[in-house]
């Protein structure tokens, strides 16, 4: 995210609020999620909003937050949501009536209409998961520029940016291998 330009915190197009002083976290900025975000445990929707913030600050990233009639928390447990802790600061009054579900109460997320996250089976947690499989999850769930190293080549880095899954593709360790990596790149002589 930009702090000046777009709707950046300080930019005149800004689309959210600046705390103005110390939360009990620590300063934070939070903007309206322009995205649709469901949230299934067993086929039972927990949440379905199109109203959802997003809250960035120092020490726990970015956080999504829903309005608190919009979710299902019958027979959940007390510790699935956390309310936004009120302190008459502006991010605080924003967020009056929000709450944050814990991401592990559900088994299924979505954003728009695809999934972000699938609790995995037995299977699948034995055989690990591949940052191939990752990356379009974050790239669907973020509004700023993404950028990924998987340690692809040239035809996977442009494959990840063709489908829209990051802004960037790097090449840490080939570049350290290849110093001439860009040339080689050019000249398609790269992996």
């Amino acid at each position: 995210m930009s702090l000046t330009i777009g709707p950046g915190p300080f930019s005149t197009s800004s689309r959210g609020v600046l705390s103005s002083g110390e939360l009990p976290r620590g300063a934070a900025y939070a903007e309206p999620y322009p995205r649709r975000v469901r949230a299934l445990l067993e086929g039972r929707v927990l949440l379905d909003t199109d109203q959802a913030w997003m809250v960035h600050g120092p020490g726990f990233g970015a956080e999504l937050w829903f309005p608190r009639d919009e979710v299902d928390a019958s027979g959940l447990a007390s510790t699935a949501l956390t309310e936004f802790e009120q302190d008459g600061d502006p991010v605080s009054r924003a967020l009056a009536g929000f709450v944050k579900l814990d991401f592990k109460t559900a088994d299924r997320w979505f954003v728009e209409d695809e999934p972000v996250y699938a609790e995995a089976s037995a299977k699948e947690k034995e055989k690990g998961v591949a940052i191939e499989d990752v990356v379009g999850t974050f790239r669907r769930v973020t509004t700023v520029p993404f950028s990924t190293n998987t340690g692809s080549g040239r035809s996977k880095g442009n494959a990840v940016l063709a489908d829209d899954e990051a802004h960037l593709a790097a090449y840490g360790v080939l570049y350290i291998a290849n110093p001439d990596l860009v040339e080689r790149f050019r000249a398609d002589a790269a992996r």
